[in-house]
């Protein structure tokens, strides 16, 4: 009886679940008791007189060494079971990344040095892509007008990508040559010449040097971008007015000759640049003839492609009529093609 006693108590403090094990020397001790192992301590016998020469001491009874070393060993287990007796140190837990405020411009940090280019958070939300029947200039390759959601935190490029953004990538890669720039300058100026498949490659780059995402806008994310809460054919009206961009027709100073340095006109409602003229700008989807079963969700539009047009840009250019800048038009290339009209700016997912 005694023997099986001992196991249930043993079995007991080394239970799987620690919750079923004695959780205190109380505990520990009252589970004893109830197994009929409490400690017997009878009158001590007489010490008998020393013997000569010395002599060994009596061993302790099984039943008491069996007693105390299970009361050793329960403690044992309860005190290791303690948050406060591990030896490991306790590694806090990463403080959460804050977001960045709608509106923030920030630039990322690239490895080989410097930073990359100037990004805008803009705020998610609904629009309505395309343009009515009643907008003059309308293609029908605008339609049918649809609600989209961008619901995905992004940020967008504050201005087109520079030739002194571009360069640092161009260097970098033994492989590639800095595109021309027709004799126009470089540094702030949007670049040019460049195609579709150039524009996925920097961005490609940029995200292998921040350790962030960066890819081409789509197509409706663009055009969210452009209108910046607005309705109109332009983000400040219906008119191309004068001076406000830089197009075949604009009344700005570099109109049909040569790009503008970026950021020379008013920013939109969202704080983005030249999202109207100066270059016609890569986005992601590729061409269709309308948006008959594009998607509604800000994602770009990758299948079923009319490859007689290649890739969409958007935007117009310094070469390009007053017509071409509005937000809803369209239009469609190569996406192989360099031309000293197209550039592009990209955005960067963000954390939700």
């Amino acid at each position: 009886r005694f023997s099986a006693a001992l196991l249930e108590v043993m079995r007991q403090c080394l239970h799987l679940d620690e919750g079923q094990r004695p959780q205190s020397a109380e505990a520990l001790l009252a589970l004893l008791e109830g197994e009929g192992l409490e400690p017997v301590r009878p009158n001590p016998p007489p010490v008998p007189p020393p013997q000569p020469g010395g002599g060994k001491d009596k061993p302790l009874p099984l039943a008491t060494v069996a007693f105390w070393a299970v009361i050793v060993l329960g403690l044992g287990l309860w005190l290791s079971s303690q948050p406060w007796s591990s030896s490991s140190p306790v590694t806090p837990a990463p403080a959460p990344v804050p977001k960045r405020a709608v509106g923030t411009v920030f630039r990322d940090a690239l490895k080989d040095g410097g930073e990359g280019p100037a990004m805008v958070v803009l705020p998610t939300g609904r629009f309505m892509m395309g343009s009515p029947a009643s907008e003059a200039g309308r293609d029908i390759n605008e339609g049918p007008v649809r609600m989209v959601t961008i619901g995905k935190r992004i940020a967008m490029g504050r201005y087109e990508v520079t030739f002194a953004d571009y360069d640092r990538f161009a260097d970098a890669d033994s492989r590639r040559s800095r595109p021309d720039d027709e004799g126009w300058g470089r540094g702030r100026r949007p670049v040019i010449n460049v195609s579709q498949e150039d524009a996925q490659a920097y961005a490609a780059w940029l995200s292998a040097q921040t350790g962030k995402t960066y890819r081409l806008p789509s197509e409706s994310e663009w055009e969210y971008a452009a209108r910046a809460g607005t309705e109109t054919a332009y983000s400040w009206g219906n008119e191309i007015g004068d001076n406000r961009a830089n197009c075949d027709g604009c009344g700005s100073e570099w109109d049909n000759t040569q790009t503008a340095p970026v950021g020379r006109f008013a920013a939109n409602g969202f704080g983005l640049f030249d999202m109207h003229g100066n270059v016609w700008e890569w986005v992601a989807d590729c061409w269709h003839d309308s948006y008959e079963d594009a998607p509604s969700d800000g994602s770009a539009w990758t299948t079923n492609c009319d490859d007689s047009n290649g890739a969409v840009v958007r935007g117009g250019s310094w070469d390009f009529f007053p017509r071409a800048l509005r937000a809803a038009f369209r239009n469609g290339y190569r996406p192989s093609a360099r031309i000293s009209t197209f550039g592009f700016r990209l955005v960067q997912d963000l954390n939700p």
